[in-house]
């Protein structure tokens, strides 16, 4: 069974690559921030919202805005990622892998 070429939507996401760390006007650490890779697109199937059956797929989590679905079993996408849709970022809360997709339950980042 594959994913219905008319439902997939063109999404980036960038991996976690580590942290780099900021000084201040003195040259002290000042904290770290993190770091992501260049982003990557792909194409995927983006629910509209979130459903009854994407609860259970994900257990009891429910903190999330919208579930994405791939056919790529090999896709490197973790929770650490942050995945850009229509310019907007979010981050992956789940990830459920089956034998034939892998389900991503992501929620929408809050601005800084």
């Amino acid at each position: 069974m594959k994913l219905q070429h008319r439902n997939l939507q063109n999404i980036s996401y960038q991996l976690y690559a580590g942290t780099e760390t900021t000084y201040d006007d003195y040259g002290n650490e000042s904290g770290q921030n993190p770091v992501y890779s260049e982003p990557v697109s792909m194409k995927c199937s983006v629910s509209a919202a979130t459903g009854f059956s994407e609860v259970q797929l994900f257990g009891t989590l429910d903190d999330y805005d919208k579930v994405l679905v791939t056919d790529i079993i090999t896709c490197p996408i973790d929770e650490n990622s942050i995945v850009i849709i229509d310019n907007n970022n979010y981050n992956v809360r789940k990830v459920a892998k089956t034998l034939s997709f892998v389900f991503y339950a992501i929620k929408r980042a809050k601005m800084q």
